[in-house]
Order: structure tokens, then C-alpha cells, then sequence
């Protein structure tokens, strides 16, 4: 017996990352609104790092830091306890 099981996991991965996609977006409209910034903005890519770093304060120069290999860890962390 020959039993293929890689398709069903690819189903399965494909789905779980949809809606951690999802709850993210969600997520992200959420602290948009409660900011006063327009929650549409959390679907564009770059334009919500940038509402994200003008929530905080932080200047518009931290997005290209976030292009920086190993900075953009450190950064994004820092934007993170920010946020929080």
C-alpha cells in the first residue's frame, strides 16, 4: 500500500497560515481604529509600517532600517514593546 499524505498537509499548512494572515489583519485594523489612523491601512504593506511607526512616534527613516538584515530584528522588536 502507497499512501500519499503530502497534498493533505500542504491543504493544512495553506489554511493555517490563511488565518493567521486573517486574525493579523484583523489584529492590526483593530490598533488602527483605536489610534485614530484609517484601519484600511493594515492591508498595504509598506503604508502600515509607516502608520504603525507614526503611531509610535518614531521617525519614517526606521522603515529602511527594517530593510537592514539583522537590524530589523532588533527594530521590530523594539516596535513591538512599543506598541504593547
Amino acid at each position: 500500500m502507497d499512501y500519499n499524505y503530502g497534498a493533505g498537509v500542504g491543504v493544512f499548512t495553506y489554511l493555517f497560515s490563511l488565518v493567521i494572515a486573517i486574525f493579523y489583519i484583523y489584529c492590526m485594523w483593530r490598533i488602527f481604529v483605536k489610534a485614530g489612523k484609517p484601519g484600511w491601512a493594515a492591508i498595504i504593506p509598506i503604508y502600515n509600517v509607516l502608520v504603525e511607526l507614526e503611531i509610535l512616534g518614531r521617525p519614517w527613516w526606521w522603515l529602511l532600517l527594517m530593510l537592514v538584515p539583522v537590524v530589523n530584528f532588533v527594530i521590530g522588536i523594539i516596535i513591538i514593546f512599543d506598541l504593547a
